[in-house]
């Protein structure tokens, strides 16, 4: 299944890294991009209010390239009454042909602890699920009436094997790919169709790089995978393939063996148990 370019694009989360980087690849697809963040510095640079690219942007000789308007507002999407606000906004400036649910939080559990603060426990379900399912109705809702459209579900390789660095950011992860291949199937027939991105590790600045990510891809192409998946009407994408084939595999093995394959390939070479002295 084929779908048609979009026109019109919102995206949540749009500040950080991967955000940033589906602004980029989608600013000469689409028409109009209505992004947001909850830190409105996040989007600085980003707000443009016509269709031309700025010098870097465009070959010397020859037309400029096309670049979608883009409007910017800062939007905590754990807040409901904000976040239908600005769909609300998002539909008055037209038809809503995408809807990226990228806004989410991350981050490792703190070293040598068994569980995580139960207060960014909360966190993680509100920001990463319950408000990525309430994006995920208003859009549909939306979209259904108008008749049509995508959205795009932002999870992570860690929802198929889990990720023992942060296992609650896992969980979220999980259950927001659960949601979305369960709606897929809902809204069959709807004229709106699902696609759930599974990206791996995206590399960051050497400054940032402390630990240890395998398989990491430039965010770009992290977006360009997630466009083109969206474009074709894919249910789901999972990239780098390298390391979706490696989680793959890994899933095959005993939970125990898996286990300890995992802490060795992350770099920790002991369980949570064995540093703190708890195993007998």
């Amino acid at each position: 299944m084929t779908v048609s370019k979009p026109q019109h694009v919102a995206i949540s989360g749009a500040g950080g890294q991967l955000g940033r980087a589906l602004v980029d690849v989608l600013s000469p697809v689409a028409t109009l991009l209505s992004v947001s963040d909850r830190d409105i510095n996040a989007l600085e640079g980003l707000a443009r209010t016509g269709p031309e690219a700025g010098p870097e942007e465009a070959p010397k000789d020859g037309p400029k390239e096309r670049r979608a308007s883009i409007h910017t507002a800062p939007v905590d999407v754990g807040d409901g009454d904000a976040l239908r606000l600005w769909l609300a906004a998002c539909r008055e400036r037209g038809r809503l042909d995408w809807m990226i649910v990228n806004a989410g939080l991350g981050g490792p559990a703190p070293e040598g602890s068994l569980g995580e603060d139960p207060l960014r426990t909360a966190a993680l379900i509100d920001v990463n699920l319950r408000a990525a399912i309430e994006q995920c109705r208003l859009a549909s809702e939306m979209m259904i009436a108008d008749g049509g459209g995508r959205i795009v579900l932002i999870s992570s390789l860690s929802a198929k094997i889990g990720y023992p660095q942060a296992p609650v950011y896992a969980a979220t992860k999980a259950g927001l790919r659960a949601y979305g291949l369960s709606m897929a199937a809902r809204l069959a027939g709807t004229g709106v169709g699902i696609t759930i991105a599974l990206p791996g590790f995206l590399s960051r600045g050497m400054a940032e790089n402390s630990s240890w990510r395998p398989f990491s891809m430039a965010p770009r192409q992290a977006a360009r995978k997630i466009v083109r998946a969206a474009s074709s009407g894919r249910t789901e994408t999972a990239f780098p393939g390298s390391m979706s084939a490696a989680v793959g595999a890994l899933g095959l093995l005993p939970a125990s063996l898996r286990g300890t394959i995992y802490r060795r390939w992350s770099g920790q070479r002991q369980s949570v148990h064995e540093r703190q002295g708890m195993l007998r």
